[in-house]
């Protein structure tokens, strides 16, 4: 049986790839605008605590430490009243929960900490809805990603392949399965923890020198920016992940593949860890992520394709439920491949 050539396996595995990361990219400009939105809202605060308590649009330590007044206690704890039902809407954190319900029975709060609170929470929701709309976007490039792989080798080889269909506690299983020590969800709520710890201290020193609210406001919003480009990174690599995972498991199910070859795209930003990788040989029982297997580093774009040493004999190729070998048109589109086989 005929098996194309490299250059074949390479544009399709391409092209897969393509589809996912502007899949990622889209989603990039809706997280832009959840991080623009959250900006806003920590500008309005901090706005209306320096109309508050500023004196010429300066507040000293001092001032930032004092109590809130009875009636600003009284609104504070309607405040975190919605708080703690948004959080448990929205969030899957108990002990944020807690916190939030531990300061709404305090008979004494200071200022800077009821503005800490407010900014919290705001990040809280944002980390939350990231993790809910990121599980959603790796989900969706598992399972495309997943029988892309299937039809391309369907289509290359043009026989019919068994293969086993996807269901959602499969797709989760593998979407949440950690790698190098964590899933995407861990990663975004430690990515989370540390910009909540970082706006704390830069508001803090920012009262301890007396800034005005717009540099304050300044430098909140650039470490907001860093977060933003963090979360992006974070996106891109974990879709390239699950592109590629869903790419090896689909070579896996159709039954013919069993070694895949690592492919770089060569150009001046590729790493050396890629660029060594690139053309090398793996069994598919033996990848391993990061190691011989992509991605191999954060924002990596290097994939694979299916690796045939020689001509497959008739001993391989898969049939369907009923035993018999059936044939699939070399042009056949995605789209009506996945029509008629899948769904």
């Amino acid at each position: 049986m005929a098996i194309p050539n490299k250059e074949y396996w390479i544009k399709r595995s391409e092209q897969n790839l393509i589809l996912q990361e502007k899949k990622a990219e889209e989603y990039g400009l809706l997280l832009l605008k959840s991080y623009q939105n959250v900006k806003d809202n920590i500008d309005k605060e901090l706005s209306v605590f320096y109309q508050k308590y500023a004196i010429n649009n300066n507040i000293n330590y001092i001032e930032a430490q004092k109590l809130l007044s009875k009636s600003e206690l009284s609104k504070f704890k309607d405040s975190l009243d919605e708080y703690i039902k948004q959080a448990k809407l929205y969030s899957d954190n108990p002990e944020y929960i807690k916190k939030l319900e531990n300061m709404s029975i305090r008979a004494r709060v200071r200022r800077i900490e009821a503005l800490k609170i407010e900014i919290e929470h705001q990040i809280q929701l944002l980390t939350s809805k990231n993790n809910i709309e990121t599980g959603k976007l790796l989900n969706n490039i598992y399972s495309d990603g997943y029988y892309r792989s299937i039809w391309t080798v369907q289509t290359g080889l043009s026989i019919g392949l068994s293969f086993d269909k996807l269901n959602t506690d499969t797709i989760e299983k593998v979407v949440k399965t950690q790698w190098l020590g964590e899933n995407y969800s861990d990663r975004i709520y430690k990515d989370k923890d540390k910009l909540i710890r970082t706006l704390e201290t830069e508001l803090t020193q920012s009262f301890i020198r007396g800034d005005s609210g717009q540099n304050t406001a300044k430098r909140l919003s650039k470490r907001l920016d860093i977060s933003y480009n963090n979360a992006i990174r974070l996106v891109r690599t974990e879709s390239n992940h699950i592109s590629n995972e869903s790419f090896g498991d689909g070579l896996i199910a159709s039954g013919v593949v069993s070694q895949y070859e690592y492919v770089a795209t060569l150009d001046n930003l590729t790493s050396e860890i890629c660029q060594g990788l690139d053309g090398l040989v793996f069994k598919l029982s033996d990848k391993q992520v990061g190691i011989n297997y992509p991605p191999s580093h954060p924002n990596c774009r290097s994939t694979i394709i299916p690796y045939f040493k020689d001509e497959l004999s008739p001993e391989r190729i898969a049939r369907n439920s009923e035993g018999k070998t059936y044939y699939v048109e070399g042009d056949m589109t995605y789209e009506k491949w996945k029509e008629k086989y899948v769904d």
